[in-house]
């Protein structure tokens, strides 16, 4: 097999992607090809899509001649990590340590020791006790919260 990673280049545009054994799994499911195999060989991988490379189009401009070439990548390259994932409540980069540990993570470290915004308002803020929520009327705002001691 020649490289797991490798980049998709467009002599138009000069435009590249790095692709690697499951985005070229991705792609080559998109083309229609493979839909039975839950797990191909990676050699079988890189052949179907080193001959459906013909199909793909750049993202950059649209054009057709797309080259294929080998990718060395140095693990501090962002490239290497694939698209950037975002913290979902400071909207920072999420490390990629911590993403290779953690894969479904979707908030930063820091944020993860901040309280949810909706457990925050669980409890009164008079007299400490839990609030519950009960049918107050119809329409939008149908559901209130409230204290069972304070009322």
């Amino acid at each position: 097999m020649s490289g797991l990673l490798q980049s998709i280049h467009c002599p138009a545009c000069q435009h590249k992607k790095v692709v690697g054994y499951s985005e070229k799994l991705r792609t080559l499911h998109a083309l229609g090809k493979l839909r039975r195999a839950k797990n191909p060989e990676p050699d079988l991988v890189q052949e179907l899509f080193v001959t459906s490379l013909p199909q793909l189009s750049c993202s950059g401009c649209g054009s057709a001649d797309l080259e294929l070439r080998s990718q060395v990548v140095e693990e501090e390259d962002p490239e290497f990590w694939g698209e950037a994932r975002r913290c979902e409540v400071c909207r920072e980069t999420l490390m990629p340590e911590r993403l290779e540990i953690f894969p479904d993570t979707v908030r930063c470290a820091a944020c993860l020791s901040k309280p949810d915004p909706e457990t925050e308002d669980d409890f009164c803020p008079s007299c400490g006790d839990r609030l519950t929520t009960r049918l107050a009327g119809g329409g939008l705002t149908r559901y209130r919260r409230s204290c069972p001691s304070c009322g």
